[in-house]
């Protein structure tokens, strides 16, 4: 039997309060390890204890805790129970067995002055006298300072973010719907929400590593949280991103804690490990409830002021006002995304294909799949129209999904040809984008060496690191990969050949109308020449005319696409069908 269960079972025998007999055997309880018992007569203020009392308590003799009072002088003032209140302000009523109790509270055991605090588990039985009022409390003491600051950490852990000890994103929801809401009600409506963004985080996680950019995150949010008032607060938003509810702020006072922010941040070098880094945060602020009268409202109002914010220099403000141009474009993007989840549900996206031809025979090497979505009337919309739109809302990997899926069909029903299909840089880090690929490589891995994966080079320049390993995931399918618009994100060739893509589809812009400018002429030309020494494939887009054709061909580029070799077409020809694409030719 436990020692709580020592003390209960003898509590509950007991005839009536007041009786001798009745009291606690503190002889069968003393000297138990990390337990003491205890006997508080009310009316004298006496308290008894087992032996283990002090040094449990870690106190200098019994005499420091042998009456309530004594014992009171050792209590922290912020205790969220005290023993006294729990038992004399009880409404229970003791029916002869004494009423339960059980609290926590935090003791100092050499005074209150004292920087060492015990958390305490105390659970017991109060009885009452004839009067009905308590006379009397029997009760025992856990030191549980381990387990209180482990859950305390945990209950923090669930509303504050781990790293920055500030609000998390769900806390920091709740706290802008408080906010909201009492400015809603009071007589002068006024509140405002931030978002401030750390600039070029990238840059430092490419350079130094995560870990110093987490000692970044830390001090930024430190600094931040240094220059509110009392009654603001702040949250992680996102991994780079803050959330700030100002409270009794008015839309004209909103710029000026914005600077004072921006000030903070940028006006003293960040010390990290690796040395001093100079910082600075771009900041989307709007006036509420003016503005939005809803947590997700008033988040979108904000993120839309801060995307405004870093178009511009950084370590800029912006903030929100209502703009017909930005409401019609929402609505239309509204619009769009309800287009484009119908058009995957009822299985009209669709795929267009344009022939990459051999430079030399003009004869069809693969063809690219171009996405398509057809209208629930039957019009056939370009990709112009809906992928921009799709981007924003974070819809293109299910359209990448479902045009893998559709080319996936056609090298099944189709062996003779071979397929280029583009991904959005979104998809370039979805593991289920490449988890279903690797999947149908499963099924049917002689589909792999006939499949070509394009990225944009913007994208692949974003990350080189995760880039690579991308690529590498795909070479280890068995596909092969091509950089998309090189010259776009003018990234180096030591990137290109860090990325060790097999071919590189030169840019459309730097190939229409060839012919008649003479610096892209030479840019052309000199990207050839190089890719070849790389010994990587080379594909020319936007091939319209006969003469830039023909100039392309004289400097040795491998493969020509555009509407001279052919438009996009729903149907593969059969005269375009071919046997096979040698490795040879796409790494020619």
């Amino acid at each position: 039997m436990t020692l709580e269960q020592k003390i209960f079972s003898q509590i509950e025998e007991k005839d009536a309060p007041g009786d001798p007999e009745s009291h606690l055997d503190l002889s069968s309880v003393m000297g138990a390890i990390g337990e003491a018992a205890y006997n508080w007569d009310i009316a004298s203020d006496k308290v008894d204890w087992s032996e283990s009392g002090p040094r449990l308590l870690q106190v200098d003799g019994l005499d420091v805790i042998a009456t309530g009072r004594q014992m009171g002088r050792l209590f922290a003032k912020n205790n969220p129970n005290s023993l006294y209140n729990t038992i004399m302000k009880s409404k229970a009523v003791d029916n002869g067995k004494g009423v339960p109790y059980e609290l926590y509270y935090a003791l100092f055991p050499k005074g209150r002055g004292d920087h060492k605090m015990l958390w305490l588990e105390d659970f017991g039985r109060w009885y009452a006298g004839p009067d009905g009022q308590p006379v009397q409390a029997e009760g025992l003491i856990r030191v549980v300072t381990e387990r209180y600051e482990r859950e305390m950490k945990l209950a923090f852990l669930g509303r504050h973010d781990e790293l920055t000890g500030q609000l998390n994103r769900a806390s920091l929801n709740e706290t802008l719907e408080t906010a909201l809401k009492n400015s809603t009600q009071s007589q002068q409506p006024t509140c405002a929400f931030l978002i401030v963004a750390i600039d070029n985080l990238a840059m430092l996680n490419e350079a130094f590593g995560f870990d110093k950019s987490d000692e970044v995150i830390r001090e930024v949010a430190e600094r931040l949280h240094n220059k509110l008032r009392r009654k603001d607060s702040i949250g992680r938003h996102s991994g780079n991103k803050f959330g700030i509810v100002l409270t009794n702020c008015k839309e004209g006072d909103m710029e000026v804690a914005a600077k004072r922010l921006m000030s903070a941040v940028r006006d003293a070098p960040i010390e990290t490990g690796v040395g001093p880094v100079s910082v600075t945060v771009s900041v989307g602020g709007v006036s509420l409830p003016r503005y939005a009268t809803t947590t997700q409202n008033a988040m979108t109002c904000a993120q839309e002021a801060l995307e405004e914010a870093k178009t511009g220099r950084r370590d800029s403000f912006v903030a929100y006002h209502q703009s017909s141009q930005r409401e019609s474009t929402r609505r239309g993007n509204i619009l769009v995304a309800d287009k484009i989840i119908s058009a995957l549900n009822d299985g009209r996206i669709r795929i267009a294909y344009q022939p990459i031809v051999f430079a030399g025979s003009c004869q069809p090497a693969l063809f690219e799949c171009l996405v398509r979505m057809e209208s629930s009337e039957g019009e056939l919309i370009g990709a112009e129209a809906f992928v921009p739109a799709a981007e924003r809302l974070g819809l293109m990997r299910l359209l990448d999904l479902r045009v893998l899926e559709l080319a996936i069909a056609s090298l099944m029903e189709t062996p003779g040809v071979n397929l280029a299909i583009n991904i959005s840089g979104a998809t370039a880090i979805d593991s289920v984008w490449l988890d279903h690929l690797r999947a149908y490589m499963q099924t049917n891995p002689e589909l792999a060496k006939r499949l070509i994966v394009e990225i944009t080079e913007t994208t692949m320049i974003g990350d080189v690191g995760e880039s690579t390993r991308f690529v590498e995931s795909l070479h280890d399918l068995g596909c092969k990969v091509a950089l998309d618009d090189f010259g776009a994100g003018y990234t180096s060739f030591r990137n290109l050949k860090l990325l060790k893509v097999d071919m590189v589809k030169l840019d459309g812009a730097f190939v229409a109308n060839l012919r008649n400018e003479p610096d892209n002429q030479f840019f052309v030309k000199t990207f050839i020449d190089l890719a070849r020494n790389f010994g990587l494939a080379t594909v020319a887009e936007w091939v319209e005319d006969e003469e830039d054709a023909a100039m392309l061909k004289s400097w040795n580029v491998d493969f020509l696409q555009g509407f001279l070799y052919g438009t996009p077409e729903l149907q593969l020809p059969e005269k375009y069908r071919v046997t096979e694409v040698t490795d040879q030719a796409i790494s020619a």
